[in-house]
């Protein structure tokens, strides 16, 4: 049988009916040999036959006589065979030196294996004690090869039984292992590193066994890319008929809308924007930005330019009050001959119902939304422009359904949570960016800073005082209700202290468990000043822009991520008065905690806190695991491989320049259907 990289697993086994363990590895994705491949050994050792060369944890190999053996029974062991299990130990004449094999816990049968031998093969970890070579826990046998490699559990296989699969590949093929890199770009052939990882190499160090790595990360990350560059392809063939005229005076028109003066990265977004509108492929562009930095108005300015081009605008957001909140400052901002609806799942049946035709019509020039704006109900005359605020909290499918809606496929995509450059690159690569970082004129830093129980007095007190000047102060908790499970401060416990401490000053709550109806009126009465202080979990992350509240402080700030942090301290200072910004920690926290928390407390750029947050939670986390390739990968993180990753894109460019027509049609090749186009 012709077995390559190809063939299945099971065709390495020979007996006619498949082995549950070949199952196991098959349910868990292990079908190909190309797939035994990527399962990356825990640990790959050289055996070293030298004691003098041993350092302690290095893997020693050796035949030698069997000088004494003595054993005694373990009463100290654990288990229901403690009675059964003993301490055993030989020492071995090896290499003109005396080398103690010690077993702990071990079966009487290992004693009666050395007794009668004069000389025994063995392999093991070399410990020193007292200047004795100890081997712990040897194995009694010769090693079949010159290397040892240790092989992870797979969905209940364990390693050994993977090993002995490997050793099963015939060695005629390793040196023909196919690379996602063409040899023209990198020299270094894939089959070497992957020989190296699995033992299949002698003279095995830490050092190659590292460069082998980054061989294998490389190629994870050169794959992404590719993949990347599919999506690029896939979006340049979905062209369309609609190329915006894109009049100067409408651009001037636009910066009439506002009451301030646009930054200059807000302008440039604006600019990139008016000529991806004059092309006849869609527009996929990424607004990136820090907190307050105004990507909405640079939403508004792209929908005012769509609209004037005779085309509908749709804006999705997360939440039922960020919908309401864009509603409220477009109706304040566009000019009154635009019509300008809301449309969320509180809305009620006949206004939705009505709302729909208008939109079917034609009727309706700006919609504003929730989820409420993908279901099939809702149809569009001549969707123009789709823009999704906080991307991050819609699924894949969810932002496929509203962009299919569209006659052009442009999409502005807004993000509030700044995105690591290494992030962006690999899970936006085929998007355009526009960075936003400068802020608008008048936003000032927040103060920060971490109370402990020490100080809990003096936030109280600085609290009451602000809020006696007119202030407003959201309180934000990480829970609910009580947990037996996790200790931290609940809703409703905060919420009768604050009633308790301040008696004369008025107080609400809220959650995201509510009906929409009375969590809708608490943040309505919130900023209209009928509330001084609102306690609530984080749904105040997003949507809530009051400018009269200056005072945000957290209950148990280490159960957030830190963009979370930064999320929510960009809630405040958002009017003329100052912002504060407090992480209250009633009880002792780690050191690992307050030095993460020390990183809001001392930072203010979003982008750099977004790194430091991706190097402790991981990408997976930041943008939900449905949402990121971080199950993906096998070695590759974006954490620690930064580096690797910006040198696929340079391949990846390498690539284009030397050979175009083979790039292309390697593209190409991977495309079945340009229904597989994704924002």
């Amino acid at each position: 049988m012709n077995i390559n990289w190809n063939s299945k697993v099971s065709e390495l086994n020979k007996s006619p009916r498949k082995p549950q363990y070949i199952k196991s590895l098959e349910s868990a994705g292990i079908i190909q040999l190309k797939d035994l491949l990527w399962i990356i050994p825990l640990r790959t050792r050289n055996l070293l036959s030298s004691i003098d060369e041993c350092e302690e944890g290095d893997i020693f190999y050796s035949k030698g006589e069997v000088k004494s053996i003595r054993s005694y029974r373990n009463f100290r062991a654990k288990g229901k065979n403690r009675a059964a299990l003993y301490n055993i130990s030989a020492v071995i004449e090896a290499d003109s030196r005396l080398v103690e094999l010690k077993w702990f816990n071990a079966y009487p049968n290992i004693e009666k294996s050395l007794r009668g031998k004069t000389e025994v093969s063995f392999y093991g970890q070399v410990k020193k004690f007292n200047q004795t070579f100890q081997i712990l826990n040897p194995k009694i046998t010769s090693p079949q090869s010159s290397t040892i490699v240790e092989y992870p559990t797979i969905n209940g296989v364990p390693g050994s039984r993977i090993l002995s699969l490997v050793n099963k590949i015939p060695q005629s093929i390793w040196d023909e292992i196919p690379s996602e890199i063409p040899q023209f770009i990198s020299s270094q052939p894939v089959c070497n590193s992957f020989k190296v990882l699995h033992g299949k190499t002698k003279n095995t160090d830490d050092k190659k066994i590292e460069i082998a790595k980054n061989q294998l990360i490389l190629e994870e990350f050169f794959k992404e890319q590719i993949q990347i560059e599919k999506r690029k392809f896939l979006k340049k063939s979905k062209q369309h008929q609609y190329a915006f005229e894109m009049s100067e005076k409408n651009f001037e028109d636009l910066a009439s809308l506002f009451q301030f003066e646009l930054t200059s990265d807000q302008k440039k977004a604006l600019l990139n924007i008016k000529n991806d509108f004059k092309k006849n492929i869609p527009m996929t562009r990424l607004i990136q930005g820090d907190v307050g930095c105004g990507k909405t108005a640079v939403a508004f300015g792209a929908a005012f330019l769509t609209i004037k081009e005779g085309h509908q605008v749709a804006i999705m957001a997360p939440t039922e009050s960020l919908a309401q909140q864009h509603y409220k400052n477009a109706i304040d901002i566009f000019p009154k001959s635009f019509k300008v609806s809301l449309l969320s799942g509180s809305t009620k049946q006949k206004e939705k119902k009505s709302i729909s035709n208008e939109i079917n019509q034609g009727e309706v020039d700006l919609i504003i939304g929730t989820h409420s704006l993908i279901q099939d109900s809702v149809q569009f005359k001549s969707l123009g422009l789709c823009v999704i605020d906080e991307q991050h909290k819609f699924g894949v499918n969810q932002r496929i359904s509203l962009t299919k809606k569209s006659i052009t496929g442009h999409t502005l995509i807004m993000s509030a949570t700044p995105i690591p450059r290494s992030l962006s690159l690999t899970q936006y690569g085929d998007l355009e960016v526009s960075l936003i970082k400068e802020k608008p004129n008048g936003r000032s830093k927040i103060p920060s800073r971490i109370i402990t129980p020490d100080s809990i007095d003096k936030f109280l007190s600085f609290i009451l005082t602000r809020v006696q000047m007119g202030e407003q102060a959201y309180i934000v908790v990480p829970a609910i209700e009580e947990s037996d499970s996790i200790d931290i401060e609940n809703l409703i416990k905060v919420t009768e202290r604050f009633k308790y401490i301040f008696p004369d000053l008025l107080i609400a709550s809220t959650h995201g468990k509510v009906p929409p109806e009375e969590k809708r009126k608490t943040l309505n009465d919130f900023s209209n000043g009928k509330i001084q202080i609102l306690i609530a979990t984080s749904i105040i992350e997003v949507g809530i822009d009051v400018e009269n509240a200056t005072i945000m402080a957290v209950y148990s700030p280490e159960r957030f991520g830190l963009s979370s942090l930064h999320q929510l301290r960009g809630r405040v200072g958002r009017g003329s008065k100052p912002g504060f910004f407090f992480m209250i920690n009633e009880k002792k926290i780690s050191k690992e905690s307050k030095n993460r928390l020390k990183v809001i407390e001392n930072n203010s750029d979003g982008f750099e806190i977004a790194e430091e947050d991706l190097k402790i939670r991981g990408e997976g986390d930041i943008l939900g695991q449905s949402q990121s390739g971080e199950k993906k990968r096998k070695l590759a993180d974006i954490r620690f491989h930064a580096d690797i990753l910006y040198k696929s894109i340079e391949l990846i460019e390498k690539y284009k320049r030397q050979e175009p027509e083979l790039f292309k049609k390697r593209i190409s090749s991977l495309v079945d259907s340009v229904e597989e186009f994704t924002i």
